[in-house]
């Protein structure tokens, strides 16, 4: 081979070097291929072993007797261990991680948004979540109706379910309450394992998720809020806060079902179906309720009472959480519900140090006095950002918690380190895990 100005010619006795590039090419490539191979390997064993592609899944349904009511519960449980994993976690006598229990969001029910939960379960430490759900209380005592009485009923789900796994609940206890009567599931008088607990709270499920980690101090280790409610003041009149809300919710549904024009309308679509199963059946079962339960005239009106407790503000003067490792909250960078706005945030790609302090010194001082890790982020999406980039929120959540199960592949973006507050927003491309 020889150049001839700008063209290359091949013949003649320089034919040998051609062959000769050929075969170093060849060589080559085998060794990029078994590197590759090699790399594919590794990683493959860090991020999940040999857990399997799908989850073990159980879900079902409960009859809950509380406060002199009866009301209808339903939960699903993922168990994403590898069986090498279940016989070291049984050794030990504890899981490898933190269990999950993931609070819905605004009457959603267990199957919704599951591909971020089976995300999230398998990626995490535990490989054990927990989705628990229940119709909204409303018993004869009215100091225990609506989130009041969740605090407990859920708790009491997961406790239950969680022990028919084997799996115990390390340092349970229960808040004095009216006794709560679970009916149609049995489980193990032993448990195999013990767990903590990180709870993660989507919008309304974020004020239900830290008022179960600010009444149950010893079993929760750590809190996610995403999307989440809790952060704004309504107003004082139940009335009046209830309505900004409703009317919030819905100028920010007309703005999600744009995601009809842009890609996503199934998504959209199983959001919505998610929610309107939950309030119907509320609804409907409130009137067996009364039947079975209490009879309670106004008992059919309890799905305004589930929309009048997402109007709760919540800082440290109603349910302080500063006995936990790490808090987490996100917001949805297009939510026009709870904007992240209204928590003194200006810029969301680049959060200012002052502004976080703010954040964090307002709603959480104990935390920042006992040097919880604190983390503030503003992802992509609206107010269903978790239904569109599923593994971005999910990612986020495990690697700011440190539950995550690997590092080894990290995301172009980085969550924020001990005792510091950073954010990054991630490109929806990049998840790795």
């Amino acid at each position: 081979m020889h150049r001839d100005s700008n063209k290359l010619y091949f013949f003649g006795d320089n034919k040998n070097s051609f062959m000769q590039s050929l075969a170093r090419l060849g060589t080559n490539m085998k060794r990029i291929f078994i590197l590759l191979t090699i790399y594919q390997t590794i990683i493959q064993y860090g991020l999940a072993q040999d857990r399997p592609l799908s989850p073990f899944t159980e879900s079902g349904s409960l009859h809950i007797g509380f406060n002199g009511d009866r009301i209808k519960a339903f939960y699903k449980f993922f168990d994403a261990r590898s069986e090498s994993e279940k016989k070291e976690n049984k050794a030990i006598g504890k899981l490898s991680g933190s269990a999950i229990v993931f609070y819905h969001g605004h009457a959603q029910r267990p199957d919704s948004a599951e591909e971020f939960t089976t995300h999230l379960v398998r990626n995490s430490r535990s490989g054990i979540l927990i989705v628990p759900v229940c119709d909204t209380p409303f018993g004869v005592d009215s100091a225990w109706r609506g989130d009041a009485g969740k605090d407990i009923i859920l708790m009491e789900i997961v406790r239950t379910i969680f022990k028919k796994h084997g799996i115990g609940i390390a340092n349970y206890s229960i808040p004095q309450s009216p006794t709560v009567t679970i009916e149609g599931n049995g489980f193990k008088n032993n448990c195999d394992y013990h767990t903590s607990i990180m709870a993660i709270g989507y919008s309304h499920g974020a004020i239900l998720a830290r008022r179960a980690a600010s009444k149950f101090p010893a079993l929760i280790e750590h809190l996610i809020q995403i999307c989440p409610a809790g952060y704004v003041k309504w107003g004082e009149n139940s009335c009046l806060g209830s309505s900004k809300l409703l009317g919030s919710f819905l100028w920010e549904s007309m703005r999600i079902s744009n995601g009809y024009l842009r890609g996503y309308g199934r998504t959209v679509t199983h959001a919505s179906v998610g929610m309107v199963r939950g309030l119907s059946g509320d609804c409907f079962r409130s009137f067996g309720s009364c039947i079975w339960g209490t009879f309670l005239p106004f008992k059919i009106f309890r799905p305004l009472l589930d929309i009048h407790d997402c109007t709760l503000y919540l800082d440290d003067s109603n349910f302080p959480v500063g006995n936990l490792k790490s808090i987490t909250v996100i917001f949805g960078e297009s939510d026009s519900l709870f904007r992240y706005r209204d928590i003194g945030i200006s810029t969301p790609t680049t959060l200012q140090i002052r502004e976080i302090e703010n954040f964090f010194t307002t709603y959480y001082p104990s935390a920042v006095k006992n040097g919880t890790r604190l983390s503030l982020h503003v992802l992509p999406g609206n107010h269903i950002g978790l239904f569109v980039y599923p593994k971005e929120y999910a990612t986020m959540s495990l690697l700011c918690a440190d539950e995550a199960k690997s590092r080894l592949i990290m995301p172009a973006w980085e969550s924020s380190s001990h005792n510091t507050h950073a954010n990054k927003t991630p490109d929806p491309s990049q998840s790795k895990l």
